[in-house]
């Protein structure tokens, strides 16, 4: 039987998640209604293995519920995480003339503080999963 009493979290890396992550295919379909397109959006940062070459580890993906449009933005550490949501942020009103209204994010530590830009913009922030559990335990989709 193996030893595993040297592996430590650090060297686990979840592989399969962020390639699931980057990975994901839209649909082929047209969507018919787009009056909820980037209305829903839903952010994540992780960490790249081994380091790149360009040395930014991080990696910010914000991905649109509906239409599985994706912003990937690298990042050299979790600090600029704000700057490059607002970045994002304005990008899509730029380009779409529309705020988004949700905003979801796994890991609320490295935002917390952008909650009052956000509330500015008329953006409701949620730092839990797009997704309502029913009464089964099974998860329904709430977009």
């Amino acid at each position: 039987m193996p030893d595993f009493s040297n592996i430590r979290p650090k060297h686990l890396t979840y592989k399969s998640c962020n390639t699931a992550k980057l990975l994901h295919r839209p649909s082929s379909k047209a969507i018919i209604d787009l009056s909820n397109a980037l209305k829903r959006i839903k952010g994540d940062i992780f960490i790249i293995r081994p380091i790149p070459l360009n040395n930014k580890p991080y990696r910010l993906i914000l991905v649109d519920r509906k239409t599985r449009f994706k912003i990937i933005r690298l990042l050299k550490s979790k600090n600029k995480v704000i700057i490059k949501v607002k970045v994002a942020i304005k990008e899509i009103n730029n380009t779409f003339k529309q705020y988004p209204i949700y905003l979801y994010y796994n890991k609320s530590k490295e935002i917390s503080r952008f909650r009052p830009y956000l509330h500015k913009k008329g953006i409701v922030f949620s730092k839990s999963s797009p997704y309502a559990h029913n009464q089964n335990g099974l998860a329904k989709r709430t977009i």
